[in-house]
């Protein structure tokens, strides 16, 4: 009876193990059909948005609502990502918030000259993601650069498939009153500041949020940004840029914060040496062709092509520095009086009938 008792005992427990394993191998192999099905999701999503990005990037000046299946999109400096699977950046100049979620994305295009074209800047957001734009109606910088801005970002609303619906959703507001903000459930607020001197804002409306969701930049004319971060109830300051051109402002506010912003407009520095060294050695060309001319024409040799050739050659040296992080702020700065002066010589080069700088 009791030799019986264990046999069917050890039958039982042969049964519940062999079960168990049995379940746990068909578990396996759905765990295993679902992520091999996410994943490729998430491929063909990628593939699709990289086609699509391609596209929008090389249109200079358009703006457009993409509809794709609901995704997380994260950024970082060189890729993106679903999940474990990534999209290199590439060449593009891109400006994005740390994380797209939903089923839209707003890309924008802007070209981005100096002051000849350099490159198309693309911008990423959501429409989930909520823009403040603050504004000191005391002081008339900040109104004209709020206005200035305001113009070229993407609308609020655009017709999508048919139906009115938000594009950027960004608001504008008073610096007086920007303390009534309240939350209204989005994954992510960003404050613009211009010219207000005014971060010292209590966030006690938007406390539930996570501090890392909730940023701002402070933007100070002719060509300083300093980021934020909320810390409990107010802004903690996080860093420093300078910009060059209102394309590189817009492209600080869809930045996630300064490492991002500071990445991406590397970029374009250092596209800025590479284009300003081939205008530099044509206008080289072009010197040595007008004074090798009988009579030599000094005019267009000299005054107009020679000294744009040494002033694109400056140009190309300090955005060689500033692709590098070197003594940004002042290089910058030297740039806008570079800048000028090559215009005039390109202007000085139309008044002479002689062959334009660029």
């Amino acid at each position: 009876m009791k030799k019986a008792a264990i046999s069917i005992q050890f039958n039982w427990l042969f049964v519940l193990i062999a079960g168990a394993v049995i379940l746990l191998f068909f578990f396996s192999i759905v765990q295993w059909q679902k992520k091999s099905s996410e994943s490729k999701i998430d491929v063909a999503v990628l593939t699709n948005l990289d086609a699509i990005l391609t596209g929008v990037r090389t249109t200079e000046y358009s703006t457009n609502v993409v509809t794709i299946p609901k995704s997380e999109i994260s950024f970082d400096c060189d890729n993106y990502y679903i999940g474990s699977t990534k999209k290199p950046i590439k060449g593009s100049i891109i400006f994005a918030p740390g994380l797209i979620s939903g089923t839209k994305i707003l890309t924008q295009t802007l070209s981005w000259s100096m002051p000849f074209k350099i490159a198309n800047f693309l911008y990423l957001t959501s429409p989930q993601i909520r823009y403040i734009l603050v504004y000191d109606p005391a002081l008339t910088p900040s109104k004209n650069l709020l206005t200035d801005i305001n113009k070229s970002l993407p609308t609020k609303y655009m017709l999508i498939q048919g139906q009115t619906e938000i594009a950027m959703n960004k608001e504008i507001w008073n610096k007086s009153y920007v303390k009534n903000v309240q939350d209204e459930n989005n994954y992510k607020v960003k404050f613009i500041f211009f010219n207000t001197g005014y971060t010292n804002l209590a966030l006690t409306n938007l406390q539930r949020m996570p501090d890392k969701d909730v940023t701002a930049i402070e933007v100070n004319e002719p060509n300083t940004i300093n980021f934020y971060q909320k810390g409990g109830p107010s802004f903690i300051y996080t860093g420093t840029s300078y910009y060059l051109g209102k394309e590189a402002l817009i492209g600080a506010i869809f930045s996630e914060n300064s490492e991002m912003f500071n990445c991406s407009i590397q970029k374009g520095f250092a596209q800025l040496e590479i284009t300003s060294q081939i205008y530099r050695n044509r206008s080289y060309d072009l010197m040595n062709y007008y004074l090798g001319l009988n009579p030599p024409d000094t005019r267009c040799g000299v005054f107009d092509h020679k000294n744009a050739a040494l002033k694109l050659d400056t140009i190309s040296k300090r955005s060689a520095f500033i692709s590098q992080a070197v003594n940004v702020q002042n290089e910058m700065t030297g740039l806008v009086g570079d800048i000028s002066e090559l215009q005039s010589y390109n202007n000085n080069a139309n008044l002479h009938s002689c062959v334009l700088v660029y």
